[in-house]
């Protein structure tokens, strides 16, 4: 068994269909490698429809193809932020903002507890007692609990710049990171194997194959004039994909066709000469299900 090549390759063009797509994935070979895997490709893979053709001068001849499944090794370098840390972080960022709302709402109201002043004595009357000790007892534990408050609130602070800190590299990675879907280690992808022959010269591999987690939708925007005499319609598309390819700057097409569909061969009726033939049978109606297995056997075979 020969040595198997891993090769590089990007996605060049994709066609998306109503439900599913086409994708084209191309890889740039160089010199004459026996065997060569490309990957990793999405699991939803529909393995029947994995076409490979090679392009060039003296480019070599595909004889082989094989599908896989392939466990790739996770990005340790530049790994983007995972969706559930990016949670983490804003729910950590709130509570903190909410707990230091708090403290400044208890200080003031510490802030707001002060020393009853002395009451005004009665015509003719000695003035009411002051206890001087209730008085300085009172403005300590204010002193106190203000003192707690500003430390607990310094506290609070550092940790809400250290959570900031933590959201904002965590959302600058998730914006440079690719459109792809992050590789988990436990998850499972597929890969191409092919042997090749011949050749030597550089050239061109192009992939092609079919994922469903694809489709679009139009979407219609009309702009009327002042008047409402005249106005632009304007058709747009929206294209959602979760294949966890990067399909950032690939050339995007649109498709109403069925990717996926059942036709029959048409059966082609005989012609003799010089003899009579009956009228070829009506398609617009056939005679019911003789039992459930015939009821569903065109539901079995699209599925």
């Amino acid at each position: 068994m020969s040595e198997v090549t891993e090769v590089p390759s990007r996605v060049d063009a994709v066609t998306v269909h109503r439900a599913g797509a086409q994708v084209t994935r191309v890889a740039e070979l160089e010199g004459a490698p026996a065997r060569i895997r490309i990957g990793p490709l999405p699991l939803d893979l529909d393995d029947g429809s994995v076409r490979v053709s090679v392009r060039g001068e003296d480019a070599p001849a595909a004889v082989d193809l094989r599908v896989i499944l392939d466990v790739p090794e996770p990005d340790g370098e530049h790994p983007p932020a995972r969706p559930e840390d990016v949670a983490d972080a804003e729910q950590r960022v709130a509570e903190l903002r909410d707990r230091r709302q708090q403290i400044r709402v208890e200080r003031s109201r510490v802030e707001g507890i002060g020393v009853v002043a002395r009451p005004s004595p009665e015509p003719g009357e000695e003035p009411p007692p002051s206890p001087a000790e209730a008085r300085l007892a009172l403005l300590e534990l204010r002193d106190e609990r203000l003192t707690a408050l500003d430390a607990d609130d310094d506290r609070v602070a550092g940790a809400l710049r250290e959570a900031e800190r933590r959201l904002a590299e965590l959302r600058d990675r998730e914006r440079r990171a690719s459109s792809a879907r992050r590789v988990e280690p436990h998850e499972l992808r597929k890969a191409v194997v092919i042997s090749l022959r011949g050749g030597g010269a550089a050239a061109r591999l192009e992939l092609t194959y079919r994922v469903d987690a694809a489709r679009w939708a139009p979407s219609y925007v009309l702009r009327l004039e002042r008047g409402l005499t005249r106005g632009t319609l304007e058709v747009r598309a929206v294209v959602a994909q979760r294949t966890g390819e990067d399909w950032d700057g690939v050339a995007l097409a649109l498709s109403t066709a069925t990717l996926h569909g059942w036709a029959e061969r048409p059966e082609l009726a005989s012609i003799r000469i010089g003899r009579r033939q009956p009228p070829p049978a009506r398609r617009g109606w056939r005679p019911p299900p003789a039992d459930t297995e015939a009821l569903f056997a065109d539901y079995d075979r699209a599925a």
